[in-house]
């Protein structure tokens, strides 16, 4: 099926690609995870495009906890009207998938898998900039049905500075008209837009919650954060293996994953090495063992050990740290 053949688009690097479909769609064109389509729209259909969006109202985005500084302009319903606005960019995007082994559907059929349409505006200057720092759009069991955003540049490199699009560890350089697309649960950022103004269109591509579960959606995106937070993508011996010179953020868009699909330790494990690669390790792992000490001499022994396992992850190598988790795991009858 086209939407199965969408999911499995690019979401891993080609030696992951274990899905019996992934071959049906050509390599990523510059960077691993991403399939990118060079000039898949003029410069003049871009402007259109940017004209189209900002008929829809607009709305300042700037969320201090999700690190993020922007104007949208947002419609929710893009398959309201038929024909629609976006038809002639459905059927462009929808040239650039394989005609196997099964064609993708017509444009009048596309809009039932697009949950929105979205125009994104950056703009700035090197005192107040645009950006949106490292997140995902999808975790498990958010009812999203997020799973592909496809999007097309739509500014040129002389219309802003800075902006530079991240998709996991590879830089992503899309010229004006550039169609690209990447899962919607892979670490993504923009950089800061220092001067002028990048307009990107963001079609986010859905899909229910069984077929995503069925397709190995969530399983895949797992294997790609551990890829990026650990050297080889494994987690064991995580002491060794762990990396603690990539962005903190990884690890914690890891934890909010395994949070998200009820792995509580496996969440907690990446929160701790999160802080370890903060660059204030050692204040977290002193904050950490102090709550624990705390909460332990007021007799609360089940509750502190938590907060000295977090300090014990955050720093391994102090014997004290471990030590606490030791007489505390001993306390409760968890170790002999």
């Amino acid at each position: 099926m086209f939407l199965t053949a969408l999911l499995l688009t690019g979401l891993l690097l080609p030696a992951l690609l274990l899905a019996p479909l992934s071959s049906a769609l050509p390599p990523p064109a510059s960077s691993a995870g991403v399939h990118l389509v060079r000039s898949a729209f003029t410069p003049a259909e871009c402007s259109s495009i940017v004209s189209l969006l900002k008929l829809r109202p607009r709305e300042q985005d700037v969320r201090v906890d999700k690190s993020v500084s922007r104007v949208n302009y947002f419609d929710a319903s893009p398959g309201r009207l038929s024909p629609g606005p976006y038809d002639w960019i459905y059927e462009r995007v929808l040239e650039h998938f394989p005609r196997s082994p099964s064609p993708p559907p017509a444009a009048a059929a596309f809009p039932p898998l697009v949950d929105f349409v979205l125009l994104h505006e950056f703009s700035g200057s090197p005192a107040a900039p645009g950006f949106f720092d490292w997140h995902v759009d999808t975790s498990p069991n958010d009812g999203t049905g997020r799973t592909v955003n496809v999007n097309v540049m739509l500014s040129g490199p002389g219309d802003y500075e800075g902006g530079g699009l991240r998709v996991g560890e590879r830089d992503v350089r899309p010229s004006r008209g550039d169609l690209y697309y990447y899962p919607a649960n892979f670490p993504h950022k923009v950089g800061d837009v220092t001067g002028g103004t990048r307009h990107t269109l963001v079609l986010a591509v859905k899909s229910d919650d069984g077929e995503r579960a069925r397709s190995g959606y969530w399983e895949r995106g797992r294997r790609n954060l551990d890829r990026l937070c650990f050297e080889g993508g494994e987690r064991e011996p995580w002491e060794e293996r762990r990396r603690l010179d990539v962005p903190p953020k990884w690890h914690m868009l890891r934890g909010e994953a395994a949070l998200a699909a009820g792995r509580g330790g496996e969440a907690d494990e990446a929160f701790g090495d999160m802080y370890a690669a903060s660059g204030e390790a050692g204040e977290y792992a002193k904050t950490m063992d102090g709550e624990g000490r705390e909460l332990a001499g007021r007799g609360e022994v089940e509750e502190s050990l938590g907060f000295f396992r977090m300090a014990a992850r955050i720093e391994p190598g102090n014997e004290v740290y471990r030590s606490h988790v030791e007489q505390v795991e001993k306390k409760l009858g968890l170790v002999d």
